[in-house]
């Protein structure tokens, strides 16, 4: 049978604590030593996300006991700060009550500001310039009819929004055709692959685990992840020359804003702070890394599942030894009692055959019973 428990919910979300600090390190790691690859990063980050919304316990799971830990975090957790009309109010209480109310006040916060976000938008005028819309086009496909394109002073970098028919953002900044060219494909395959989506989703999942500084990382990593994304997809359309077109725009963008601040409502040309994660994305595309890796990512990405299936197979959890309350009332066994065990548990039975408790250990009480490893044995 699956089971949901505290400690698979708190293991789910050390794991995801985890990938979110190696993250970074990994992505250096492998960035030096030419074996960088962007597909199995991205499917880390996604198992990773899976793993904290699914902590199931699953019957082939093995439970990983660390013992005398369970009574410090159970006196701690309930411990009783003060009574409401005959209702304890313990910290895990209190606890629970300010992660939920935080948590919905900010997603709340959110979606109140990308509502006014959406809704300011349509108060700037559009762009009616027939090169650049020709341009799109012929870069869609034709197979995005309906868009819009915004052109203004107060949009500081080239960016896309939108879930279902998307509005491009462009500054006023004096770009040729071949760097308009560039921009273009980079936004057009943020909103191809729903990268605004996965933007939102992921500061949703920031903002539920508010309390954890690790997940801003995380946040970050994403949006660099899809940054490169949308770069890949840039170097299989343009040339050698074509591209370096591309980062020349960039270059423009950067020189005009120093700093872009993450925008989790729009998918950005530019919105690096970090100098370590531009200069990657430039050696990426300057040193032409986006190459084919099918043989090489197929047994990383085998790799990957493994480790993720894995996690479900080990599940630490605390234990301590039962107390006497836990175990019941040990002094009225009846002397022709019996035990059987079962795995790990023994089971102590009546002289009727009925259940009278259950215990992992052998404690005082329990030592003059006989002991058997099946019902067949007692009869």
């Amino acid at each position: 049978m699956m089971i949901i428990s505290f400690f698979s919910i708190v293991f789910a979300i050390f794991l995801l604590t985890v990938v979110s600090f190696i993250m970074p390190i990994v992505r250096k790691k492998t960035l030096d030593s030419h074996q960088f690859s962007l597909t199995p990063l991205l499917l880390i980050l996604f198992l990773s996300i899976i793993r904290v919304f699914f902590p199931i316990e699953f019957p082939f799971s093995k439970v990983i006991n660390i013992w005398h830990i369970y009574p410090s975090i159970i006196s701690f957790f309930y411990f009783p700060l003060f009574t409401i009309k005959s209702f304890e109010i313990t910290i895990l209480t209190a606890v629970l009550s300010i992660w939920i109310i935080v948590a919905i006040s900010k997603i709340v916060v959110k979606f109140i500001k990308y509502r006014n976000f959406n809704h300011s938008l349509r108060l700037l005028s559009t762009c009616n310039d027939k090169k650049i819309h020709a341009m799109f086009s012929l870069i869609t496909n034709n197979t995005q009819k309906k868009y819009v394109i915004i052109q203004n002073e107060l949009i500081t970098s080239p960016a896309i929004t939108g879930f279902f028919s998307p509005t491009i953002l462009l500054p006023n900044i004096d770009f040729t055709d071949d760097e308009l060219q560039g921009i273009l494909i980079h936004e057009w395959n943020h909103f191809k692959y729903r990268h605004t989506l996965i933007k939102l989703l992921f500061q949703v999942i920031q903002d539920i685990f508010w309390w954890n500084p690790a997940l801003k990382i995380l946040n970050t990593e994403v949006n660099h992840m899809l940054e490169m994304s949308a770069d890949k997809q840039v170097c299989k359309v343009l040339s050698h020359k074509k591209r370096s077109y591309y980062l020349s725009a960039i270059v423009k963008v950067l020189e005009k804003n120093k700093f872009n601040p993450p925008n989790y409502m729009v998918a950005s040309l530019v919105e690096e702070s970090s100098s370590e994660r531009m200069h990657q994305r430039f050696q990426m595309i300057i040193e032409n890394r986006y190459g084919k890796r099918y043989f090489k990512d197929f047994f990383l990405l085998i790799f990957i599942f493994i480790m993720f299936t894995m996690s479900y197979y080990a599940l630490p959890q605390a234990a301590a030894l039962p107390t006497a309350d836990d175990l019941g009332a040990m002094d009225y066994i009846p002397s022709d009692a019996y035990i059987i065990k079962e795995k790990e548990i023994y089971k102590i039975y009546g002289p009727n055959h009925q259940l009278i408790s259950e215990s992992p250990i052998i404690v005082d009480g329990m030592s003059n019973l006989k002991i058997y490893n099946s019902e067949e044995d007692v009869k």
